[in-house]
């Protein structure tokens, strides 16, 4: 045992399976960056006790605490982004994932991205969901921190039609919000 998180051991494991997985470090007040530091530094090395180079890391926020804010949040990236480039490594993609509980998330992703460029780090994912998805970021918000062009703005639009359409869909078969079925029946 390493002492650290299980994560570590986990992706020991995965990676002498012959996956590929990508370590995620979970965003909180109560980790120091100075243990994200560490943490980076671990994955890494557990990629290379493999014979494998490191290239995604992913920011998970299990929550969307008063915390995560842009500058919070590219706090952690430049953090990670400096451990790859004080081992002279290749930068990292690095994915953000996180929920959407107050509608500010798209504006932070949109945030971040448009830091990202503004520092020259072209590697940031940000996730996102179609419009008005109620869960995770607003992908038109995301979005305009891109350069699209019209026809690629109206590709979005049509995905994000199409998305809610089918979860409409899906969703006429979730027990939770259906209608369907009697009160006082027999089944399900």
């Amino acid at each position: 045992a390493t002492g650290y998180s299980p994560q570590d051991e986990t992706t020991r494991e995965l990676l002498k399976a012959k996956t590929c997985p990508m370590p995620n470090w979970v965003f909180s007040p109560h980790f120091p960056i100075e243990a994200l530091e560490h943490w980076t530094g671990r994955q890494i090395d557990l990629y290379a006790e493999q014979g494998r180079t490191l290239h995604a890391l992913r920011i998970k926020n299990p929550g969307q605490g008063k915390d995560w804010t842009v500058d919070a949040v590219w706090t952690h990236v430049k953090t990670m982004i400096s451990v790859f480039k004080a081992r002279n490594m290749e930068l990292p993609i690095i994915y953000l994932q996180n929920h959407d509980f107050n509608g500010m998330g798209g504006h932070i992703g949109q945030g971040l991205l448009s830091k990202a460029q503004q520092e020259g780090f072209p590697n940031l994912i940000v996730d996102a969901g179609y419009r008005k998805n109620g869960t995770h970021n607003d992908n038109t918000i995301v979005a305009d921190a891109l350069n699209l062009g019209t026809e690629q703005r109206a590709a979005l639009v049509e995905y994000n039609h199409v998305q809610q359409q089918i979860e409409q869909m899906l969703c006429r078969f979730d027990s939770r919000i259906s209608q369907m079925t009697p009160w006082d029946s027999d089944c399900a």
